[in-house]
């Protein structure tokens, strides 16, 4: 926590730092999500992380306009393991990243984070949302990381075979094109979602690597940075092949 602790205090007032960290998000606190103690920091810090990130800020920014622009919707994420590491051993692939680039995602229940958008009622954000406020995009991708990466690193699936529950699964998002999805309110929290039918890999703009190494801030940003460039590559790619005007 002291990498964090560091990070933070100089993004804000020192004084009122030790009172954010005792903000807590009761409902990141599942009994079986290992990411439940980490702090759920204020919108503020996200907003002066921005501020002093310009570069950051105006990526999010010619992002979202490129969604706005070429009508694609916000993506959905799902987390999975692209490999497993063994103590002591190489990491060992467990296909899944390899399949689901090949085949896409069957019409099945399939466990998706969305960006939403919090008001008294909670639901899909549009892009243009985030245009107008890119610094949620930031929070929203901290709240997203917590609460899901676990599906990532927990080894207790059926599909794994002969590796179930050893080691220690190496976490990555795949980023799923919403535009067509036929998506299904969750019930794990106010952004889990249901993917309800078939992807096909044409519309997966891409894999993200989870590095849990970073403090809360810095991983935040860095995988932000790499969704916006999934995202920009995407549309660019649909623009060349004439899918989108």
């Amino acid at each position: 926590m002291e990498g964090l602790s560091t990070t933070i205090g100089s993004l804000i007032n020192p004084d009122v730092f030790q009172k954010l960290k005792q903000i807590g998000d009761k409902e990141d606190s599942q009994q079986n999500n290992p990411q439940k103690n980490l702090i759920k920091l204020p919108d503020r810090i996200y907003s002066e992380a921005l501020k002093n990130d310009e570069e950051l800020n105006n990526k999010i920014i010619q992002t979202m306009k490129s969604l706005v622009d070429s009508g694609i919707a916000m993506p959905v994420l799902h987390f999975t393991s692209k490999g497993i590491k063994l103590d002591g051993e190489p990491e060992v692939s467990t296909g899944f990243v390899e399949n689901i680039k090949l085949n896409g995602f069957r019409a099945r229940d399939t466990n998706v984070a969305a960006f939403v958008k919090r008001e008294q009622k909670t639901f899909i954000a549009e892009p243009q949302y985030f245009l107008e406020n890119p610094y949620k995009i930031l929070s929203d991708v901290s709240k997203i990381i917590n609460r899901y990466s676990y599906h990532g690193t927990r080894t207790n699936k059926e599909s794994l075979q002969s590796n179930r529950d050893k080691g220690i699964g190496v976490p990555v998002v795949l980023v799923i094109d919403a535009s067509r999805a036929n998506l299904q309110k969750g019930s794990d929290y106010d952004d889990h979602f249901i993917l309800k039918n078939h992807i096909s890999p044409d519309f997966i703009m891409g894999v993200i690597n989870v590095n849990n190494n970073q403090d809360q801030i810095n991983k935040t940003k860095s995988f932000t940075s790499e969704l916006m460039t999934k995202i920009g590559e995407y549309v660019e790619d649909k623009k060349l092949h004439h899918v989108i005007g």
